[in-house]
């Protein structure tokens, strides 16, 4: 095998090695004081109002609905309003405003090696308000933080095995089930609202919610035909993914070696 054909060789692997490293996702299912079994959603309900908790998504991002029965306003307050995670609470509101961005390309090209480019970028300011107003009938929908990003270990030993439904082929899993007692991941959510803008008599609604369920499997969140709205995620490269990425990189500097003699 002369020179360009080992080179060729190598970095073929490397591509076949880079692009077989894979993931694999841990799926946690939150259950609470105010979980509805018949609806599977986290819900609170009184006779003026309906709160509905979801934490679909990446990081277990913290969505309320806020659905006003009332013939009168309802305020809610978020900046007195928290999610308290180990005993620490995290305001729901936050004096800070962000900016998205959009940019806009246009290319023109006048031959096949002359072309121009331009750009247009446009920035909104954004600021999430302070108390928010609901008319009568009517809801809102605010997602202000994600509590959760790291991965839980777990002993494999300890889970049990199962299939995971997906879009193509059912695909293996492990599956841990915990009581409020044993879970291993709780928190609670505080929100204060009123029917007055001066919040002279206000309302309290305290909720407690634990996972009460995780599955692990090398299943993505588009390939999941069951993706509740009480369950979030998070991802980790597999044992052979690492593996693999080391490989790669022994294998860059090699051909690195050979293209500098």
């Amino acid at each position: 095998m002369n020179y360009f054909q080992l080179r060729f060789t190598l970095v073929s692997i490397l591509f076949l090695l880079l692009f077989s490293s894979c993931k694999k996702y841990q799926y946690l299912s939150v259950v609470g004081d105010v979980y509805n079994e018949k609806i599977m959603e986290n819900q609170i309900e009184t006779d003026s109002l309906i709160i509905n908790y979801s934490f679909n998504g990446p990081d277990c991002p913290v969505k309320i609905t806020v659905y006003n029965k009332l013939n009168q306003p309802i305020y809610v307050d978020w900046s007195k309003s928290s999610v308290i995670l180990g005993g620490q609470r995290f305001s729901y509101w936050t004096d800070a405003t962000s900016i998205k961005m959009n940019t806009e390309s246009t290319e023109i090209k006048w031959n096949r090696i002359v072309s121009t480019t331009s750009s247009n970028t446009n920035g909104v300011m954004v600021r999430n308000e302070r108390i928010s107003f609901i008319p009568p009938n009517s809801n809102i929908i605010y997602s202000p933080i994600s509590i959760k990003s790291s991965w839980i270990e777990l002993d494999p030993s300890y889970g049990k095995k199962g299939d995971v439904p997906c879009n193509y082929e059912s695909m293996n899993g492990l599956f841990y089930y915990y009581a409020k007692e044993n879970t291993p991941f709780e928190f609670r959510s505080f929100i204060t609202l009123s029917t007055n803008e001066q919040f002279t008599n206000p309302r309290f609604f305290d909720s407690n919610f634990w996972v009460n369920e995780i599955m692990i499997t090398k299943a993505g969140p588009n390939e999941l035909l069951n993706f509740m709205p009480s369950q979030f995620y998070n991802s980790k490269p597999t044992g052979f993914g690492g593996f693999i990425g080391g490989v790669v990189l022994s294998a860059a500097i090699v051909l690195a070696i050979m293209t500098a003699n």
